[in-house]
């Protein structure tokens, strides 16, 4: 090739590229949901509990959404339960369906295959665990149908859509046989706080300096 057409060549590419520049427009609010990453799921993303402390995104846990609404008259925690779940085979996204409210009124939600939800007794989980460590390094388990995602909502602004923890345990209950709501909240609570606690060591029991009496017959 002769050192005219490769120029010519270069000089095509760049105008190409000129002309993609000027047709892309960028609109506040209109990034695709494609390419937006939040970024407080970010691995090491510091989160503020009620107890003042920092705490990280992946160290999470249940206990601390449940304080968070009891010790806060603005925050409330709203449970929906999944129902299904569908991949989209022309993009990286996936449709879920939740069953919330009074009414039990169906709700879907499109989002990334990798978004991370946090769900009750699992912890953090994705339809995409691999493409979620990657994405965010954040470890997840697998989103599956049943499980109860917990979310917090200021009061002033929850739906009627919306499901309390309470009524989430009432519709499992009526549902199936699993576990109630409250009882894997407990559960998942005490046995962070057993984890949490160093283990007791072991010591002999005390010796009686007390004499027993002999009695005679």
């Amino acid at each position: 090739m002769s050192s005219a057409s490769i120029s010519e060549e270069i000089s095509h590419t760049m105008d190409e590229e000129t002309q993609r520049k000027s047709d892309y427009k960028f609109e506040m609010g209109k990034m695709s949901t494609a390419t937006y990453i939040p970024t407080h799921f970010m691995k090491g993303t510091q989160v503020k509990t009620t107890d003042g402390l920092l705490k990280k995104v992946e160290e999470v846990c249940t206990d601390d959404f449940l304080k968070s609404a009891s010790e806060s008259s603005e925050v409330a925690v709203n449970a929906s339960v999944i129902r299904e779940v569908q991949k989209s085979p022309c993009n990286n996204s996936v449709i879920i369906t939740f069953q919330v409210g009074v009414h039990l009124e169906v709700i879907s939600l499109k989002a990334q295959c990798e978004h991370p939800f946090y769900v009750l007794g699992k912890g953090w989980c994705s339809c995409e665990p691999t493409k979620t460590a990657e994405t965010y390094g954040l470890e997840t388990m697998p989103l599956e149908v049943g499980d109860v995602c917990m979310v917090l909502t200021k009061k002033s602004a929850t739906l009627e859509g919306t499901v309390s923890l309470a009524l989430a345990q009432r519709q499992i209950e009526l549902s199936s046989k699993m576990p109630s709501v409250g009882e894997r909240c407990r559960e998942e609570s005490s046995n962070e706080s057993r984890r949490s606690v160093p283990p007791r060591s072991s010591s002999f029991p005390r010796y009686s300096s007390r004499k027993r009496k002999s009695h005679s017959g």
